[in-house]
């Protein structure tokens, strides 16, 4: 159960850089002996810290689970919210095309489809 937990919360952090990175267009660049791959185990263990671990995997809350987002549900919020003011409809077009160019939403990767359905939840947001 606290390996799950672990996986859970390793993951959430993946997700919320992955976010960060977008929002800010950062491209991050490393030579391979740069990378964290190459480090050495002694640099590891600094980087680690044992403490910061609880001694009870039931001390740690479980990270609310985050719902996986299709490429179907950002259509269908895109569809959402240029039937409650057709005037958006360039608002989601210039979102979608924010994401390489894509000219819909199944031109988007499916890395970024959590990150445009957050953006689309948020003009939606400004409708209501």
């Amino acid at each position: 159960m606290a390996l799950e937990n672990e996986i859970a919360s390793l993951t959430s952090a993946i997700n919320r850089l992955a976010d960060i990175l977008d929002r800010n267009s950062v491209l991050i660049t490393a030579e391979p002996e740069e990378s964290l791959g190459a480090m050495k185990i002694s640099d590891a263990e600094k980087i680690w810290d044992a403490s910061a671990t609880p001694s009870d995997p039931t001390e740690t809350e479980a990270p609310p689970a985050s719902p996986t987002v299709t490429a179907e549900d950002c259509r269908q919020l895109c569809l959402t919210i240029v039937r409650k003011n057709r005037e958006l409809k360039s608002q989601v077009t210039d979102t979608i095309a924010s994401f390489g160019n894509a000219k819909k939403v199944d031109d988007v990767a499916n890395a970024d489809i959590p990150y445009l359905h957050k953006l689309l939840i948020e003009i939606l947001e400004g409708i209501q």
